[in-house]
């Protein structure tokens, strides 16, 4: 599973931030946070936005260990 951001556009669309191959019709999982959870996953998603920002095409031999 992976993780992708993306901004509510209102009307029950979703905006993604980057090109993902999917199929049409694709079953995907949204989750959204409770109001009490808001700032938390704001920076949950700053952190690993920071995080993916650092990784390099090089690293990925360390993705099948």
């Amino acid at each position: 599973m992976k993780t992708f951001s993306a901004t509510y556009k209102g009307n029950r669309m979703l905006e993604l931030k980057v090109d993902i191959p999917l199929e049409d019709d694709a079953d995907v999982l949204v989750i959204v946070p409770d109001e009490d959870d808001r700032e938390e996953s704001i920076w949950d998603l700053f952190v690993t936005q920071g995080f993916a920002d650092g990784y390099a095409e090089s690293d990925s031999v360390y993705d099948t260990l």
